[in-house]
């Protein structure tokens, strides 16, 4: 009985192998190539001879016949252009008239041109308005255009990208490159000498779809060659086959079964790539870097401008340690840097060489000398006065102390009113700015007041001429004119400030 029992199970499980198959995974590997070679030897392309594992002349002749098509276009593409290189052509193919005029007017020639005829404020608004106008005209209709003809455009050159020729020489080592009038002499070949090149293959033609606008993509290429790549037809024709290729699965069925793996599957990428934002901010990016440019440039010569007219000269160095030269150093030791050098020693400089001799004898005449009508007026004008001759001493503790730091190479704990020297020089050049347009204000009045039948700020303008060597309205007025000039000066480095 146990024996009879035996028998049966062997029977059973003999009769249930045959007919779902081992679970030995290297018989169902021989079953699943057996599949493959049958659906090879039905398959409407012969290519291959399963028996021999050899490639047939027909391969290349399928090959051969793309190839002549397509060659005109691979000699374009030869020299390998990087792919990123038509991001921006084909943008600017696919612009409105609106958008290519502001394209022109965002030209670093064409802001350069235009600040010598208008402000930097104003060229700014002109940025701005173009830049909103530029943006606005990309609809989403025209970005979904403009990124699929990038993919057809990129899907196109990886295709030219295959090398055919290498290819075809496998099959007839007399093969010249791009000759077509002698047709060549395919021979058939093992399977593993073109592998590779196969999955190649698979990789840069299963991404063309015959449904594509191939038209509007073989337009632009003429228009930014200025050569026409191919023509539309012969094109047309190329990817129907391949997708008639596609679909057989022929080119997948040989390399699985010439490397003995049934289980072999191409991964095919598909660009879908979104390239209108990153070009709008390259745009805007490029028109503001130059905005910048030009705006530097002005406050430079403005710069200079001042300078000559408050100084005399244009290079100032009324400060120690608070310096650009200091930066260097600071920045080679990873340290913080100072922030207002040049507004710091030109105030100090303004201090120093110009506000205690020409400043103060003004001063001393309308202050001391004068009887104002409002003496809250005269203490006003006094107290700013005073302010600004005390706050050179104070610029001075400053550089003092960023020698010190410097010395150190620390931050000081204890410095000057427990501020770090950056904020110490931002406030002292504030102090500075505000006292002067105010001791400014006061000063205007007196120039107006000057020229009165009945003057209403001063009543003894002529003790004070009397006093003064020279013309005392002229000795005003030129004070006037430097603090102006002094004010616009910190302007420049500082910000806006209010208007003497």
């Amino acid at each position: 009985m146990a024996t009879s029992s035996k028998n049966t199970n062997n029977s059973s499980g003999g009769f249930f192998a045959a007919l779902f198959g081992s679970n030995d995974p290297e018989a169902q590997k021989k079953r699943a190539l057996r599949i493959l070679a049958k659906d090879i030897s039905k398959a409407r392309y012969k290519f291959y001879k399963t028996s021999t594992n050899q490639v047939l002349p027909s391969l290349a002749k399928y090959f051969y016949e793309i190839y002549k098509v397509i060659a005109p276009s691979q000699a374009i593409f030869q020299n390998k252009q990087a792919i990123q290189t038509f991001k921006s052509a084909i943008i600017n193919y696919s612009l409105s008239d609106r958008q290519r005029e502001c394209l022109e007017n965002l030209s670093d020639d064409a802001l350069i041109a235009a600040a010598n005829n208008m402000s930097v404020a104003d060229l700014s608004k002109r940025v701005k308005k173009d830049l909103s106008d530029f943006t606005s005209d990309f609809t989403t209709q025209r970005m979904g255009t403009i990124d699929a003809l990038y993919s057809m455009t990129t899907a196109f050159i990886s295709f030219c990208s295959f090398d055919f020729f290498m290819f075809l020489k496998k099959f007839d080592p007399g093969f010249q490159e791009r000759d077509f009038k002698k047709t060549p002499t395919f021979q058939t070949i093992r399977a593993d000498f073109i592998t590779e090149d196969l999955k190649d293959f698979i990789i840069v033609a299963w991404p063309l779809q015959s449904k594509e606008a191939w038209g509007k993509m073989l337009e632009f290429l003429k228009e930014y060659k200025q050569i026409e790549t191919i023509q539309l037809n012969p094109w047309t024709r190329v990817v129907n086959r391949i997708s008639e290729l596609r679909s057989s699965r022929i080119l997948e069925m040989i390399i699985a079964y010439s490397a003995s793996t049934p289980e072999y599957a191409p991964v095919i990428k598909i660009t879908k790539e979104k390239i209108v934002d990153s070009y709008i901010e390259k745009v805007r990016s490029q028109a503001e870097s130059t905005l910048r440019k030009i705006e530097k440039e002005k406050a430079s010569n403005k710069s200079d401008m001042l300078l000559k007219s408050i100084f005399g000269k244009t290079e100032i160095n009324s400060l120690k340690s608070y310096t650009e030269s200091s930066n260097e150093y600071l920045s080679k030791r990873s340290l913080p840097m100072f922030k207002f050098c040049a507004p710091a020693n030109y105030l100090k400089a303004f201090l120093m060489d110009y506000f205690k001799k020409d400043v103060r004898e003004v001063a001393d005449l309308v202050l001391i000398r004068g009887k104002w009508a409002d003496i809250e007026q005269s203490q006003r004008m006094s107290d700013s006065f005073h302010n600004l001759m005390e706050l050179g001493s104070k610029i001075v503790a400053m550089d003092e102390a960023a020698g010190e730091y410097i010395a150190s190479g620390n931050k000081i704990k204890n410095m000057i009113g427990g501020k770090d020297i950056n904020t110490e020089a931002r406030n002292l050049i504030t102090q500075g700015a505000q006292n002067i347009v105010a001791f400014a204000k006061y000063l205007k009045l007196l120039i107006e007041d000057y020229d009165r039948p009945k003057p209403e700020v001063m009543g003894n303008w002529k003790e004070v001429e009397h006093a003064a060597d020279q013309n005392i309205k002229k000795m005003m007025i030129t004070v006037y004119k430097q603090l102006f000039n002094f004010v616009s000066l910190m302007q420049l480095y500082m910000g806006s400030s209010k208007a003497v």
